[in-house]
């Protein structure tokens, strides 16, 4: 105990240290989204109708597919324009008299986003999208929750679906609608969308999808073209972990599993799959062995043994979104509470999760307020969006400020000099967590690995299986009720 005092004590001397970001730079920057009409006739009457209320439109997730920058905009207030978007970064340009503002293009077009207040179908419609993913096959997939005005009357006005496109074509592959037994009441596919595929086997995609809701993981298969969904105890929030502080605000968040991202392929043809909640500072993670088969996920055997609790970063260390790169193997996390970006080296660290060996590399308490997501390009960049969520969702944004920026850092330069900088003789891969082989995991973590313990509550308990027969998550996760609740972020007050 004495050394962990010491550790986060270090961790908070070197968190106060740096007060200022000097690793990455602001590429861009919006006060309000502009968005790409047929023509100035339908933006004003867009505007003239609220379908578009520019103030109510806040970015959320990101990807990048060559020189295309995509951006979501859930629908959490209504006057949305368009969900699912793109800007060309060769060609930015300038957007309503703001240099590097650009002006966001509809994907796949106009039409398929556009909803007016009286729409009655959406069969056909794209409603409303948290976050997306570019896999190796140049095919973009992302989940439409389905939800709109999230934070208003938060009305489901069709089923989640996960759609998938071709890139290159810009053509709808597949369009899924989910079982009714993938969700539940207060789901919400708000979460990293994983993609399991390598370029020369297209056709045996695997999507991972967080439910921060129902505190679930539903996996899809694209050769199966069907879901199913596991449940685990270590999907669920920290209770300790449920107070945030951004921009002002303080409130509670107790919501579940929502970052994701995968390591490289171990030598046994499986990835390593990390994840946590929002509400948590700890990291898991499980081999895609036993996400990929829908009876072993299911299996006991795999919910007591195949998942692993690494450790935690350290106070206040909640994180929005993580990326994983494979060169370095370096996983870069959004820190809300901290108005910042941190890392962990998956290779270098392999062994050891810990505030240590975790580092804050950039924050600011005025440009990064509330980072949001973290995407990686293919020339080596680090990509972060701040976008003030909490801000606008609860008290709203000054239009005369700047409320979204996009910053990017090369790897190297970001991680030079810190603890994730990959050691000599590193090499790409991470601790390959491939099942219940007990002199397996001694070698690796030392005699008594399934002696880590689950700190969910006050209470430890050294095994998932004590854990489970004290009770699990039972009496520690109730949930608010409807009247103090808000779908979209599990707003308790």
């Amino acid at each position: 105990m004495k050394w962990l005092l010491i550790e986060i004590l270090l961790l908070t001397l070197a968190v106060e240290l740096l007060t200022q970001n000097t690793r990455f730079n602001e590429r861009y920057s919006w006060s309000t989204l502009n968005f790409q009409f047929p023509d100035e006739q339908s933006r004003q009457a867009a505007i003239n109708s609220r379908d578009y209320v520019p103030i109510n439109n806040v970015p959320l997730g990101t990807e990048i597919w060559r020189d295309r920058f995509f951006v979501t905009v859930p629908r959490w207030l209504t006057g949305i324009a368009s969900t699912v978007n793109f800007f060309t970064m060769n060609n930015a340009g300038t957007s309503l008299g703001r240099t590097n503002a650009p002006t966001l293009v509809p994907y796949p077009n106009y039409e398929v986003n556009h909803i007016t207040a009286n729409e009655t179908s959406f069969g056909s419609k794209i409603v409303s999208v948290f976050r997306l993913k570019v896999d190796a096959c140049d095919r973009l997939w992302f989940v439409d929750t389905g939800l709109m005005d999230i934070i208003g009357t938060s009305r489901q006005v069709i089923a989640p679906r996960l759609f998938i496109f071709d890139l290159r074509t810009d053509r709808l592959l597949r369009q899924y609608t989910f079982n009714s037994s993938d969700t539940s009441e207060g789901t919400l596919f708000g979460g990293n969308i994983v993609v399991d595929v390598t370029a020369n086997s297209c056709n045996q995609a695997f999507a991972y999808i967080p439910d921060f809701g129902a505190y679930r993981l539903v996996v899809y298969s694209w050769a199966e073209n069907r879901s199913w969904r596991i449940r685990h105890p270590y999907f669920y929030f920290d209770p300790f972990a449920t107070p945030f502080y951004v921009g002002g605000l303080t409130f509670l968040w107790v919501d579940g599993i929502f970052g994701a991202s995968l390591s490289a392929i171990q030598g046994d043809g499986y990835r390593t799959l990390y994840f946590t909640a929002i509400s948590s500072n700890h990291l898991y993670a499980v081999s895609t062995r036993f996400l990929r088969d829908s009876t072993l996920a299911a299996n006991t055997s795999t919910l007591l043994e195949a998942y692993r609790f690494l450790g935690t970063r350290g106070s206040n260390m909640q994180t929005t979104a993580h990326m994983l790169d494979e060169r370095t193997g370096t996983l870069f996390y959004t820190l809300p509470n901290r108005n910042g970006i941190g890392c962990w080296n998956s290779v270098r660290n392999a062994h050891s999760y810990t505030p240590l060996t975790n580092t804050v590399l950039a924050t600011d308490d005025v440009t990064m307020i509330f980072p949001n997501d973290i995407v990686l390009d293919d020339a080596d960049n680090v990509w972060l969006l701040s976008d003030r969520l909490p801000v606008s969702n609860m008290r709203g944004l000054n239009e005369n400020e700047v409320n979204f920026r996009l910053f990017s850092a090369r790897i190297s330069d970001a991680i030079r000099g810190t603890v994730c900088e990959p050691s000599r003789g590193s090499h790409d891969g991470s601790v390959n967590f491939n099942g219940p082989n007990r002199e397996n995991m001694n070698n690796r973590f030392g005699s008594g690995y399934d002696n880590t313990q689950v700190s969910i509550s006050e209470k430890k308990y050294e095994t998932l299986s004590q854990f489970l027969k004290a009770g699990g998550t039972n009496g520690l996760l109730e949930k608010p009720g409807k009247s103090g609740r808000k779908l979209s972020s599990h707003l308790v007050f």
